[in-house]
C-alpha cells in the first residue's frame, strides 16, 4: 500500500473487505518497489511502499472478478471480511 493506505490501516487496525492480497512467496526477496508494482499490477505510482505479512483463513478469501492471478501470473485474492492487523508488522520500502 502507499503511505495514505498505511495510515488508514494503522488507524482502523484492519485490512478492509475487498482488499486485494497475495502470497508473500509471490514477491521474491530483494525486488524493488518498481518490480513489485509490475508483478502485482499496481497502477498507483505510490503503491508498494508498505506491506504487511499476515495469515488469513482460506474461508476469508475470494477470487476477484478479474481472476485468480494477475496477467503476469501472480496469485491474487480479495478479502471477504475485515481482517485485524497489527500495524507494528508493516514493512516499508524506499522513499
Amino acid at each position: 500500500t502507499n503511505t495514505t493506505g498505511r495510515n488508514k490501516i494503522t488507524k482502523s487496525g484492519m485490512l478492509r473487505e475487498g482488499t486485494f492480497v497475495t502470497k508473500s512467496s509471490e514477491v521474491p526477496a530483494g525486488v524493488t518497489r518498481q518490480e513489485v508494482k509490475g508483478m502485482l499490477e499496481l497502477r498507483n505510482t505510490t503503491r508498494a511502499r508498505h506491506s504487511i505479512d499476515l495469515t488469513v483463513n482460506e474461508a476469508d478469501l475470494a477470487t476477484p472478478s478479474n481472476g485468480p492471478a494477475t496477467s503476469g501470473g501472480a496469485w491474487q485474492r480479495v478479502l471477504r471480511r475485515d481482517i485485524p492487523v497489527d500495524p507494528d508488522d508493516f514493512q516499508s520500502y524506499g522513499k
